[in-house]
């Protein structure tokens, strides 16, 4: 099974409405901020 997208949007467009993430790191060298970012956007 191939993960592998070509952007952050594209990995977050399945993330429905009103769903609930959770996200983990451990300060700024752990937080997905990438896909924060897309998530926002979205």
């Amino acid at each position: 099974m191939d993960k592998v997208v070509g952007s952050a949007a594209e990995a977050v467009a399945d993330v429905g409405e009103g769903v609930s993430l959770a996200v983990g790191g451990f300060g700024l060298s752990g937080v997905p901020s990438v896909l924060i970012g897309a998530v926002y956007e979205r």
